[in-house]
């Protein structure tokens, strides 16, 4: 009759082993889930910021057009007014749109600066996102490598 040794006997599945594995059968898919959910919202941020950065270049071409126009008005003042007998309600209007050019310029600055600002607030939320995604990756990975590694220890 042969004696096994200590090495040699079958060993019974350690419970906890099997606790372990059963927890992360049932945790895997719920982190996979988990991980589609944050790429798609990171998808969703990357969308949301190239849209900003779009309409942050269109402000800043609309800025750079409206001074143009601003300065031709200014610069064309004086000559196209000085020495000029005109009757002050003339001299009045052109003030006014030249008034009322500087006021869009000066509204243009303002909705520019908001767009960049908020070009800003969706690239911290792409981060934020991208940050998600990894963490869960991770997660996924941590979870993989305990079962392989609670597997290998079964056989």
């Amino acid at each position: 009759m042969r004696r096994y040794s200590e090495a040699e006997t079958p060993s019974s599945p350690d419970p906890q082993q099997i606790a372990l594995e059963q927890v992360l059968k049932i945790l895997l898919p719920i982190r996979r889930r988990r991980l589609r959910r944050c790429e798609s919202e990171q998808r969703q941020h990357e969308q949301q910021l190239r849209r900003c950065q779009q309409a942050v270049e269109r402000g800043e071409q609309q800025l750079a057009e409206q001074k143009i126009g601003y300065l031709q008005l200014r610069n064309d003042f004086v000559p196209r007014h000085a020495g000029v007998t005109q009757p002050l309600n003339d001299l009045r209007e052109t003030l006014d749109v030249e008034k009322s050019s500087r006021a869009g310029v000066i509204q243009q600055i303002q909705q520019t600066h908001q767009l960049h600002t908020e070009a800003q607030q969706q690239q911290e939320r792409l981060t934020a996102a991208q940050s998600a995604v990894q963490r869960c990756q991770r997660d996924i990975e941590k979870m993989e490598y305990l079962l392989n590694q609670n597997q290998g220890n079964a056989l």
